[in-house]
């Protein structure tokens, strides 16, 4: 298990190493485009076209995570977690996609409605966690329902 964060901070990671002890290989604080393009393997092209705060990128990342780190799962997150956003974005604060990437891969979209960039950032890694778990589940049901 590995994780790739663009807004959390260093939250998601926290969560995983918490909850799957061992398991967790690492994660990658890409919070700069840059960041998911070095170290993540994001596409350039794909964050010129879609935004750093969108499924694809989100799906890229936890590729990249799962691939840096040699791990059966990885795990994303890319989101606006406030008090503001980008110069340019139209999206809106409280929004963000995970991903997860392994034998199972899921996208989904996260609204907090909330501008509040704490609870946000708590609310996107327990999103991705939840998503990690329930893909788990999916590739693997005995391994599921192991006590965590």
């Amino acid at each position: 298990m590995a994780a790739g964060e663009g807004a959390c901070g260093g939250e998601l990671a926290r969560l995983l190493s918490r909850r799957l002890g061992r398991r967790f290989k690492g994660g990658i604080i890409a919070y700069s485009n840059i960041a998911k393009v070095e170290l993540l393997g994001v596409p350039p092209d794909l964050l010129e076209t879609v935004g750093a705060v969108s499924p694809e990128v989100a799906l890229a990342m936890a590729r990249g995570a799962r691939r840096f780190f040699g791990a059966d799962w990885g795990v994303a997150e890319t989101g606006i977690a406030g008090p503001q956003t980008g110069r340019r974005s139209a999206k809106p604060v409280g929004l963000a996609w995970v991903a997860v990437a392994g034998p199972v891969e899921r996208v989904v979209e996260v609204r907090t409605g909330s501008g509040r960039r704490a609870l946000n950032r708590r609310a996107f890694a327990r999103a991705a966690l939840d998503l990690l778990l329930t893909a788990w589940g999916e590739a693997d049901p005995e391994e599921a329902e192991k006590p965590r």
